[in-house]
């Protein structure tokens, strides 16, 4: 089940009140499959992954305030898409694949009218793989986890930083474990 929740304040002092509104309910013959990512979008509707889309492969899928649902991309039958989605300040999606054509995924925004377009690809010449979390900064910064697989740091997790200019830095940084939250001053927690 999607809801949205919508919020109205009452008399100064009151704590307001939430009346959540059923969107879609995923128990219907349409197989769209689970939601495995869900990411609100500011024209009140929700974007979401899911683990299937009619029995295909992993797909973004978009639910209306209206209730109607519509696949906006559906991935290679070799991507793993992962349970993350986030909104940049520029109002674009940004999420996460693993596999892909070379291997080790990719990430990918969602413009304005739905077009899905790749803005960085994994390869093994990175010694990065894997992309996992996908976090938008206050600043304004995406930015993305991936596992590193070779070299002194294996094991640790590189962080691609993508700017609200679209500028790319891809090892911008190492964790011990994913980027789970950014703060205002671009401080990175895992």
């Amino acid at each position: 089940m999607l809801a949205t929740a919508v919020t109205s304040t009452a008399q100064s002092g009151d704590l307001p009140t939430v009346t959540p509104t059923l969107l879609h309910s995923f128990v219907d013959p349409a197989g769209i499959g689970s939601p495995t990512s869900l990411a609100a979008a500011p024209d009140g509707s929700a974007l979401f992954t899911t683990d299937g889309w009619q029995g295909r492969h992993a797909a973004l899928v978009r639910v209306r305030p209206d209730g109607s649902v519509r696949r906006i991309h559906e991935f290679s039958t070799d991507e793993v898409l992962r349970p993350a989605l986030a909104l940049g300040v520029n109002a674009l999606f940004y999420g996460v694949t693993h596999g892909g054509a070379a291997g080790c995924g990719r990430v990918f925004s969602v413009e304005p009218g739905d077009l899905v377009r790749q803005v960085y690809a994994y390869t093994s010449l990175d010694g990065v793989c894997d992309p996992t979390t996908v976090v938008a900064g206050v600043d304004g910064v995406i930015y993305v986890s991936a596992r590193i697989v070779s070299g002194s740091e294996t094991g640790s997790w590189s962080v691609l930083r993508i700017e609200p200019d679209a500028s790319i830095t891809p090892r911008a940084f190492t964790l011990r474990v994913p980027v789970a939250a950014v703060t205002p001053d671009g401080t990175a927690f895992g």
